[in-house]
């Protein structure tokens, strides 16, 4: 299964496995520029960054640090030129991923990502049509 969109695409693991792999800004990559919107993801999936020779990605435990650029409380994940970096998302909360070079936090190579404990609920097709029951 595959949902491209702008920040990130969805690609199921395994057949009855309810883990994710998520490729962060979709076919652009983790790239400056790349319009990454924040997200949501089930504890359990995997986020995968791909990017070129000259970022690197870096954890950060706070939103507004995130998105102010503030690496002061930040973890280097992976340093340059070791692309590409699957991160499992195994706690519950809210974190930051941003790139330390030069300027390209600033131009937008940054995420903030909500870490759910369980799946949103599921619909059924009854939902969607109006229908008072599943």
């Amino acid at each position: 299964m595959r949902l491209a969109t702008k920040t990130a695409t969805l690609l199921a693991l395994a057949a009855g496995a309810h883990a994710a792999l998520i490729t962060v800004g979709g076919d652009s990559g983790w790239t400056p520029g790349a319009s990454i919107a924040n997200f949501s993801v089930n504890m359990g999936d995997t986020l995968l960054f791909n990017y070129g020779p000259f970022d690197d990605v870096w954890l950060i435990p706070d939103a507004n640090a995130t998105m102010s650029c503030d690496f002061s409380h930040a973890l280097l994940l992976a340093d340059r030129n070791a692309s590409p970096l699957a991160f499992n998302a195994t706690f519950p909360g809210t974190v930051g991923f941003a790139s330390s070079a030069p300027d390209h936090c600033l131009e937008g190579q940054r995420v903030v990502i909500t870490v759910r404990t369980t799946a949103p609920p599921q619909r059924c097709a009854a939902h969607f049509l109006a229908m008072d029951s599943c």
